[in-house]
């Protein structure tokens, strides 16, 4: 019962984790010369849109609103964008390789639905990698927090079991000793001192 409790904790704490990272996507791709990889995230509140990524020659990193305005556009091997956004829809991430040959590709991308204030005006970029290590903190603290929860309510489960079912104890088995004259001292039946049970009622000698 036990190790179902606990395997359904680590499950509650998985989905957890999912519904609080929202969308998540990590991997290496190889891009041909000239071609593009686009990956879209859906914003359904206001979170933040964060992606880094290397590669193996220069890429053109390009990310759009749903209205397919540009918010970032930047070229070089690797690089990290982590920016709060408001408007809802899909935003799309796309890589394109400008190299004449092909460039191995390793990204990672995901939205965190948390609200962070900002200034109105757009995100500056000191203030990005504080509102993601905000985020990252209250995930932590949360996990935290449920985990702890669900530890301490299996073990009060198991007390409160415990108590209801204790465990039985054994009786010890009553001797007595017959005496001296040779009779049983349960029921009278004249028996050997040297017997160590009564052969008429069945009474345990010392």
């Amino acid at each position: 019962m036990r190790k179902c409790t606990i395997g359904l904790s680590f499950l509650f704490v998985a989905a957890l984790v999912l519904s609080l990272a929202g969308q998540s996507s990590a991997g290496s791709r190889i891009l041909p010369a000239g071609s593009s990889f686009t990956y879209d995230l859906t914003v359904g509140e206001d979170g933040t849109v964060s992606a880094n990524w290397d590669s193996s020659g220069e890429v053109s990193f390009v990310l759009r609103d749903p209205d397919g305005d540009i918010l970032r556009d930047e070229i070089g091997t690797s690089g990290h964008v982590s920016l709060y956004v408001s408007t809802l829809g899909t935003y799309t991430l796309t890589w394109i390789n400008n190299e004449a040959t092909s460039v191995t590709l390793d990204y990672d991308a995901v939205l965190i639905p948390f609200d962070i204030p900002w200034d109105g005006n757009g995100f500056q970029e000191g203030f990005d990698a504080i509102g993601l290590w905000v985020a990252v903190v209250i995930i932590g603290a949360v996990l935290v927090t449920s985990l702890i929860i669900i530890v301490l309510l299996v073990f009060v489960n198991e007390e409160r079991k415990s108590e209801t079912h204790p465990q039985a104890v054994p009786m010890m088995a009553h001797h007595m000793t017959p005496t001296m004259k040779g009779t049983c001292p349960a029921c009278g039946t004249s028996v050997d001192t040297n017997m160590q049970f009564c052969s008429r009622c069945g009474t345990r000698f010392k």
